[in-house]
């Protein structure tokens, strides 16, 4: 793997024309859940006060999102991927079925990126996750923290897939710590990478978040995540479950632009959406977090020190591999929505260490040299 360096050849040439203070940048979320909007928030923010002009393409939630989180940004709605999981949680079938669909969507995904960039002008693009979102004339970025991806029998196979997209870019950039104190673990690490890679450090919608300790209010905070029906079929399980535990609760649905807030039960207060800053305040107060064990989501709980009980989404691989690389370290209880028993995972989870990963700060260091 090319690991990039701080003395590495400037992103940009300097003869090209572009002003060396100010690039006008497209970024573009994958629309498979919100982890890959949410990870953006501290690229964005750091892109702004770097002087830059930030322009987003999105689709679904990342768009609403995106568009609550910055108001003040361009947004345009760029058609995504309209990735769901089965019901009966054969991921692999279901993505079998219709990849003929989806592959169609990526491969006119080029021609998007192209049309939009010369629309706004931009210098470079950006792609998280979205596999062949890049402009021709560019400088394109794709970040991703799978260059390795566990499917089963199917990882090799789905690696070179994956591998052959990524290496069309002409950088990628690795959410994650670059060490062995990491939270992507075999994902994000040793890959046959041809282009330069860069370590970003693991990035959260929290990190420029400012304020003193926060204190506890004892309740129990679920946080729901992903694509649908597993979504909402998980919804159910555990409002169940808190309406049969009695267990004082905050649900936290996931559902940008959305606001409404109900009481399905004494012990359960269910909020749609909340922004940032009061999100941080209910998740920090948290004894204990209920959540899939998605990479963002860890992203944002790794600083701060809760203990957590980890749900993958069913027939997520990549969930999977995560929730038992934690659980194996002691960091978080790994349960199965299928069977999901919140009693017993409470008393589980009290013997655990809270979900705690040092965090590298390498994005100033690799988003400067978008000035160079």
């Amino acid at each position: 793997m090319n690991v990039g360096t701080d003395s590495s050849v400037s992103l940009f040439n300097t003869t090209s024309g572009m002003t060396a203070a100010r690039r006008k940048i497209l970024i573009a979320p994958l629309d498979w859940g919100l982890g890959h909007a949410t990870r953006l928030v501290p690229i964005i923010a750091h892109l702004q006060q770097q002087g830059h002009e930030t322009v987003i393409a999105a689709d679904g939630r990342p768009y609403d999102f995106l568009a609550s989180r910055f108001p003040e940004v361009k947004i345009y709605r760029c058609a995504g991927y309209n990735i769901t999981y089965p019901e009966n949680g054969n991921l692999l079938l279901h993505m079998m079925k219709n990849s003929v669909s989806f592959y169609k969507s990526v491969e006119t995904e080029q021609r998007l990126a192209t049309e939009l960039a010369d629309e706004i002008n931009a210098d470079v693009v950006i792609s998280d996750n979205r596999l062949n979102f890049r402009a021709k004339g560019r400088k394109n970025i794709y970040i991703t923290h799978q260059l390795n991806i566990k499917a089963g029998i199917l990882s090799a196979v789905a690696t070179a897939m994956h591998r052959k997209y990524y290496n069309s870019f002409d950088e990628v950039w690795v959410p994650d710590n670059s060490g062995t104190a990491n939270i992507s673990g075999a994902l994000g690490h040793e890959a046959d990478c041809a282009v330069p890679v860069f370590y970003l450090g693991p990035q959260s919608r929290f990190t420029a978040m400012k304020g003193g300790e926060v204190p506890s209010h004892g309740r129990v905070v679920v946080l729901l995540s992903g694509p649908e029906p597993q979504r909402t079929l998980f919804e159910s399980i555990i409002v169940a479950e808190l309406i049969r535990t009695g267990i004082n609760s905050v649900v936290l649905r996931g559902m940008p632009g959305k606001n409404e807030v109900t009481h399905p039960a004494p012990n359960i207060e269910m909020v749609a959406h909340m922004n940032d800053e009061e999100m941080l305040r209910i998740v920090a107060g948290a004894e204990v977090v209920i959540a899939r064990s998605g990479y963002s989501t860890l992203c944002d709980l790794a600083q701060l020190n809760k203990r957590l009980i980890a749900v993958p989404t069913p027939g997520q691989t990549e969930q999977e591999y995560l929730a038992d690389k934690h659980a194996s370290e002691n960091r978080l209880i790994k349960a199965e929505q299928s069977n999901f028993d919140l009693m017993n995972c409470m008393e589980k989870v009290r013997a655990a260490d809270p979900f705690r990963v040092p965090l590298e700060d390498k994005l100033p260091v690799v988003l400067a040299r978008l000035r160079q």
